[in-house]
């Protein structure tokens, strides 16, 4: 089988071999399966709607971000944006909006030590 595609691994934390079969689910059209000792499914409201379509943009971010916190500028770095208005709508929002992705703050949303955290 041919690969297609890259993951970019930074960190020691990283795991190559999960980003590249998250990769090839992303490429044939699912979602990969999740963990069940980390199953968000406890707590529902963190779940994105069964209904809900994640654009290849949002899913390109997930598979770029590993389990720790990023500020907005790191994040847009992963996805080698510099345009934070485009990064913010095109990524960011539906990130949030789908409830794959959360903010350390959510209570200030321009808190000056704001990170963003994979669900």
């Amino acid at each position: 089988m041919a690969r297609i595609g890259y993951a970019r691994v930074s960190t020691v934390g990283q795991n190559l071999d999960m980003q590249i079969a998250a990769l090839e689910w992303f490429v044939i059209g699912e979602t990969p399966p999740i963990n069940p000792s980390t199953n968000p499914s406890t707590n529902p409201s963190t779940n994105p709607p069964t209904n809900t379509v994640i654009s290849e943009r949002v899913k390109r971010l997930l598979v770029l971000m590993d389990n720790s916190e990023y500020s907005l500028s790191q994040l847009m770095n992963l996805v080698n944006l510099k345009d934070r208005r485009s990064f913010t709508l095109n990524y960011l929002n539906p990130a949030l909006e789908n409830n794959v992705i959360v903010m350390t703050h959510p209570e200030q949303k321009n808190h000056r030590d704001q990170r963003y955290r994979k669900v």
